[in-house]
């Protein structure tokens, strides 16, 4: 088992770097370099508990977001590559696009 971090009273097995690093790998290969802003992986459970991993990544451009195909063949990548590092936590990525981080930004308010 890997290093562990509580957050909120709940531990969380910490995202090893070649797991990251996987990650990130099929995030470029799939959407391309040129696409990307960033991109942020991080462990978290799902609504019954289970723990995964996040996958926020931004993207530079509104019509850089893939097609639903596209983010089912991303899934399917990431899910692939994971497993032969033996990383048993499913990857729930989120693809967000300069107007979704605008519009989180105006939900979260001004800075303090």
């Amino acid at each position: 088992m890997g290093a562990r971090m509580a957050y909120a009273g709940v531990m969380f097995e910490l995202v090893r770097p070649e797991v990251e690093d996987a990650i990130r790998a099929v995030v470029t290969e799939r959407l391309g370099e040129n696409a990307l802003s960033k991109i942020s992986v991080t462990p978290d459970e799902d609504h019954d508990g289970d723990p995964i991993l996040r996958v926020q990544v931004e993207l530079k451009r509104e019509n850089d977001r893939p097609a639903a195909g596209g983010l089912l063949d991303l899934l399917s990548a990431m899910r692939g590559r994971l497993e032969t590092l033996n990383e048993y936590r499913f990857p729930h990525p989120r693809l967000l696009t300069p107007s979704d981080l605008d519009e989180f930004d105006e939900l979260a308010g001004p800075a303090a």
